[in-house]
């Protein structure tokens, strides 16, 4: 699938959001990994934390998604000062159905998304990962993340990685 042809919907019908997510935690070995929101839940990140939640379809078929999460002050002070910490953005994880290709998908979102984030001013853009997921933090360096450290948030132990847009 060609990722262009795909079309952004941006804080859709929520059940479309969890539907995916629903699907795609069930391909996984470990999924413990993912956070796990409420439809509230994700209201009040919508509406009280600047979140916003992306969606991809084909032909009004949901496809993949992600949100774009904003760095609160834990993750800022783990920054290096050098570092505006207003111009860093962060992503969740990129939720594919199971018919599509999630490792090829999660890059090219997160491409796209960097090259629209460096357009509103946005210099860094940041992942979040499960400490024991090792096979995306690989393929997170190797698309020139740097990993920042370890950061206790409410969903759990994540691993930062940052990568410069």
């Amino acid at each position: 699938m060609k990722f262009d042809s795909l079309d952004l919907v941006i804080n859709p019908n929520l059940n479309d959001y969890l539907q995916i997510v629903d699907c795609f935690r069930n391909t996984l070995e470990d999924p413990e990994w993912l956070s796990d929101y409420s439809i509230n839940e994700l209201i009040d990140l919508i509406t009280n934390k600047g979140t916003d939640i992306l969606l991809f379809s084909k032909n009004s078929k949901p496809v993949c998604s992600t949100m774009l999460i904003p760095t609160c002050d834990l993750v800022k002070k783990k920054l290096d000062k050098k570092i505006n910490s207003d111009n860093v953005i962060g992503f969740g994880s990129t939720f594919c159905l199971p018919e599509y290709d999630s490792k090829e998908l999660d890059i090219k979102v997160i491409d796209y998304l960097a090259k629209s984030l460096k357009k509103a001013n946005f210099n860094n853009i940041l992942v979040y990962i499960h400490p024991d997921n090792k096979d995306y933090m690989k393929k997170i360096v190797e698309d020139n993340f740097i990993k920042v450290g370890p950061v206790d948030l409410e969903i759990g132990r994540r691993i930062i990685f940052m990568k410069k847009i």
